[in-house]
């Protein structure tokens, strides 16, 4: 996909994978704000596969964004595993103030 048409993108969908080579983040905040209220409510969920990042820091801080990167879901094998407790929230990387807003939202693992 060009990255010119990645607004229109992110309205449309609710799940982006991102992996690219770039040396810089190529999905950021101002970016991802500017597409919130076209999506009516409707969550946003980024997973950042990519080594350096491609979703900017910033952008789970945003109201009904939610972010994952490579180290979430590296904790989500680690626990299988071990086989580790059962169901246990593995929340996204979201500033603490962030995370009190809306800790309804996370990966649940069980064994």
């Amino acid at each position: 996909m060009p990255f010119d048409e990645l607004p229109t993108a992110l309205a449309a969908v609710d799940i982006v994978i991102a992996s690219t080579g770039a040396p810089d983040p190529v999905i950021r905040r101002e970016t991802v704000s500017r597409v919130i209220p076209t999506r009516r409510g409707r969550p946003l969920f980024f997973i950042d596969i990519a080594v350096p990042r491609d979703v900017e820091d910033t952008v789970d801080t945003l109201d009904g964004v939610y972010c994952y990167d490579i180290d979430d879901l590296k904790q989500v094998v680690d626990a299988k595993l071990s086989g580790s407790a059962p169901a246990r929230r593995i929340g996204p990387r979201r500033s603490s103030s962030a995370r009190s807003r809306s800790s309804s939202s996370g990966l649940v693992t069980s064994r």
